[in-house]
């Protein structure tokens, strides 16, 4: 939403969440867990890029493992109007600068100021660093400007 919170932290705040519920935050890896292994859960990201261009893309399909596997992500069914960016990152553990599951031989969250659940980097990384143009910044790669200005992940037990 804009640079008032720094998403460029380490996997304790990931874990237990930051920011201001009423601005930028980040709900924490263990309460995305908790809202998510029992029963089906689907996520909505909203996005607008840096050229007002409105984006969405859901998921029918969204867990997040637990603590002891680092928080991994697994994620389906895709539908929306933004590319699907997120799929690649499926079953990938959650990495932060200071704690590395990606699957590339260096830090991708050190290397692109973020945190994710990155593979070999990234197709997205919404938790990148508002102020930065790509690769740096807020990024979801589609057919669009790839940089954005906003984005919002909401989650809907079903």
């Amino acid at each position: 939403m804009n640079k008032d919170v720094n998403f460029y932290r380490g996997w304790d705040d990931y874990v237990n969440g930051f920011g201001n519920r009423e601005g930028n935050f980040w709900l924490g890896l263990k309460q995305l867990h908790q809202k998510t292994k029992f029963g089906n859960t689907e996520l909505e990201i909203n996005m607008i890029t840096a050229d007002e261009v409105r984006l969405t893309a859901k998921y029918s399909h969204f867990q997040i493992g637990a603590g002891s596997d680092k928080y991994r992500l697994t994620v389906s069914g895709y539908s929306g109007n933004a590319t699907d960016s997120l799929t690649y990152h499926n079953n990938q553990q959650f990495t932060t600068k200071d704690a590395d599951h990606d699957q590339f031989s260096a830090n991708c969250a050190a290397d692109y100021e973020g945190a994710w659940w990155y593979n070999q980097c990234y197709h997205s990384n919404l938790n990148g660093n508002f102020t930065e143009p790509y690769p740096k910044g807020i990024v979801w790669i589609n057919s669009h400007n790839s940089h954005l200005r906003y984005s919002e992940m909401k989650l809907r037990r079903v």
